[in-house]
């Protein structure tokens, strides 16, 4: 790809590096705008209705300055971007010249995303419809950071080692976001390339990078839950006809199934017949047999313990009657049932989707790592009978040889049963889990 100063694109905001975007010099400025050859941030162009800068801000809150720094790509400053008609200062005006002679140049690998869209939006003029956010910088995506351990061929058991010491920690903050006792916000978006990644001597630590897309609501506030419940749908994709119940690693599970019985009109369906044809959909077997999605190579193992277990009939019944509201209301009434269950599939983007997407990208490293992956699964589905509720089969996988992995692997096995393994009501057995303390779960881990 080509375009200097312009480093990566998403759907909604288009990002260059040193030398950042100017401000209009007729622009307000909000917070701190930094030197122009500043390498710790990055300049984020965005449309000016976009809420981003909401959510990072609420994040920042909700984590406090000191973990922010190290946890967040936090946003520094804002101002309106300069254009044609909406000239920089002067003493920045070739750093627009620049700027724009890089956006022209740049060659997504996606056509239509927000550098081209910007592109377009440049002729009219974008001061007046876009704003600037300045974001700190990170060292690498997880992507690039799993890319270079590869090419470097670093042993996998200590790529794994040092990626375990890191994952405590990670689930601290990931929880944070929904255990608030003001607000609350859920990042649905934590891919590959919105997971961070910063090194310090042996030691790695994750962090988030970019909020886009999201979903905040004050605690206590009966018009913030309203909204929040009112955007809840089309944030969990349960009123889109496009099959989001694959190809896309952060998605959480229920809310892939919840999908899948839209896109499919499955509503009226028994919650057999709705697994099973989610386990046997043909694209999804073709997908599960290339990708390196977790919830996708588990999804026989799944599907047959979650079929025996009454909570999680109970869950796909509650499920089937949001889809029937979806498909008659624009802002359905969910009851107190209702509420709780889509309460609890948002908490799983923050609690069980960056997991899935770290470990899909580690599965690149080796084929060893599949391979225990399969082993752990397989140890961990034996027993016959459903465990009680946080429990499951012991894995007796031999960590003392193995890669590591069995840790990641595990995590995710038992945060996918636990809502459903017990024997109590739904909405309490879900809110047990939610406030669950995530490290608990990762340390009882052997």
């Amino acid at each position: 790809m080509e375009g200097g100063a312009v480093i990566g694109e998403g759907v909604d905001g288009c990002v260059l590096s040193e030398p950042i975007w100017p401000c209009a010099a007729s622009s307000k400025i909000i917070g701190k705008i930094p030197n122009a050859k500043d390498k710790t941030v990055v300049s984020k162009i965005v449309r000016r209705d976009d809420d981003e800068s909401l959510y990072l801000e609420a994040a920042n809150r909700i984590l406090g300055p000191q973990l922010s720094v190290l946890y967040l790509a936090g946003l520094k400053g804002m101002c309106a971007p300069a254009n044609s008609t909406h000239l920089p200062a002067k003493e920045r005006l070739a750093d627009f010249v620049e700027d724009k002679k890089d956006l022209y140049a740049w060659k997504g690998d996606v056509p239509g995303l927000a550098c081209d869209s910007l592109k377009k939006a440049f002729k009219k003029g974008i001061t007046d419809t876009h704003k600037l956010m300045i974001i700190s910088r990170y060292p690498s995506t997880l992507l690039e950071w799993v890319n270079t351990v590869g090419s470097k061929k670093i042993q996998v058991k200590y790529v794994m080692d040092v990626v375990n010491n890191a994952i405590p920690s990670f689930l601290s903050v990931l929880q944070m976001f929904y255990k608030n006792k003001h607000e609350e916000l859920i990042n649905v978006d934590l891919h590959h390339m919105n997971i961070f990644t910063r090194t310090n001597g042996n030691n790695l630590q994750f962090g988030i990078s970019d909020f886009g897309h999201s979903l905040l609501r004050l605690r206590n506030d009966e018009k913030s839950s309203r909204a929040y419940f009112a955007t809840a749908l089309s944030a969990l994709h349960v009123n889109q006809d496009q099959p989001i119940y694959l190809y896309y690693r952060q998605i959480a599970f229920e809310a892939r199934i919840l999908n899948f019985c839209f896109v499919k009109k499955l509503e009226n369906s028994s919650p057999d017949e709705i697994m099973k044809r989610y386990l046997n959909e043909p694209d999804v077997k073709e997908f599960a047999g290339y990708a390196n999605d977790i919830l996708i190579k588990n999804l026989s193992h799944y599907t047959e313990y979650l079929l025996k277990c009454p909570l999680f009939i109970e869950m796909l019944e509650v499920m089937q009657g949001i889809i029937k509201k979806a498909r008659i209301y624009q802002y359905p009434p969910f009851d107190e049932k209702e509420k709780v269950v889509i309460e609890f599939v948002l908490t799983r983007y923050m609690a069980i989707s960056p997991i899935v997407t770290i470990i899909e990208q580690l599965l690149y490293l080796s084929d060893e790592l599949y391979e225990e992956l399969q082993i752990v699964t397989s140890e961990y589905f034996n027993e016959k009978e459903v465990p009680v509720q946080g429990g499951g089969a012991a894995v007796d996988v031999d960590v003392s040889t193995g890669t590591g992995i069995h840790k990641l692997v595990t995590y995710i096995n038992r945060m996918v049963t636990a809502p459903y393994s017990g024997k109590g009501s739904l909405v309490d057995s879900l809110n047990s889990v939610i406030a669950a303390d995530l490290r608990a779960v990762w340390s009882d881990i052997d």
